[in-house]
């Protein structure tokens, strides 16, 4: 019987962009990860974001996103602070100079996105995103 490895799959194709999308934004000095992240706090109407929901929007565990944060705050592109009523609570906001970093972190990301899936028509893509929303993945 042949096996269809689609998670490994998955996950290859996941690292391969990690990859290219990392020598996109190497010359800003942020991984995918830390941009993913900036983006998600420029696009926000909230002017500063509870850690706890950054790490739904990216999907990512607490420790992770922890690391990330740790990472963008030492660079100055984002800062925290506790909130005053639940001091629990890590509240994240971009800076200014996260805030200029944004576009072209967004740039370069587009940029991998067109090389890792040159191969795909444009309706190969909008195929791709259809069976990934459909396949569901959220913890039942």
């Amino acid at each position: 019987m042949k096996m269809h490895p689609i998670g490994r799959e998955l996950k290859l194709l996941a690292s391969r962009f990690e990859s290219i999308a990392g020598s996109e934004l190497s010359p800003l000095g942020i991984t995918a990860a830390q941009a993913q992240l900036l983006i998600i706090l420029d696009n926000s109407t909230d002017t500063l974001m509870p850690q706890k929901k950054l790490e739904k929007a990216i999907g990512a565990s607490q420790a992770s996103v922890a690391g990330i944060i740790s990472r963008l705050e030492a660079k100055e592109l984002i800062s925290c602070k506790r909130d005053g009523e639940d001091r629990r609570i890590q509240l994240i906001a971009i800076t200014e100079k996260g805030n200029e970093l944004c576009k072209p972190a967004f740039a370069a990301l587009k940029i991998a996105e067109e090389k890792a899936f040159k191969n795909l028509s444009s309706e190969e893509k909008g195929f791709l995103l259809s069976l990934i929303a459909k396949a569901n993945f959220e913890q039942a």
